[in-house]
């Protein structure tokens, strides 16, 4: 049982710690990215590259401390905490999907043009 515990609060910390770190990541990596695609005066990757850098930005800054004030505030009686806990985290999870489908896009495109 406390080994049990032990581990869920190492993976608490490691996630709490971990998507911060990721999501500053691709803050910088589509930085560099918009600011290769402007020097190649080629906007539809540049416009593509801040939609992706838009979604790393409000997930970091904004979505982040909600889901984890979310997932502080469940408790075993609190419903209503662990579906907001579960909307936050899943909307979370549809904006990195859609992050992921814009660079296939984008290296698709590349690789036609």
């Amino acid at each position: 049982m406390f080994l049990k515990i032990l581990m869920k609060n190492n993976l608490v910390f490691f996630l709490r710690s971990f998507f911060p770190k990721y999501y500053l990541f691709g803050i910088i990596i589509t930085l560099i990215g918009i600011f290769v695609s402007a020097f190649e005066k080629d906007f539809i990757i540049v416009f593509s590259f801040s939609l992706i850098f838009l979604g790393f930005v409000f997930s970091r800054q904004y979505l982040t401390p909600l889901i984890n004030k979310a997932k502080d505030e469940i408790t075993e009686s609190n419903d209503l905490s662990k579906v907001k806990f579960e909307r936050l985290h899943k909307f979370s999870v549809i904006i990195n999907i859609l992050q992921i489908f814009v660079c296939i896009i984008i290296l698709f495109y590349k690789i036609i043009n």
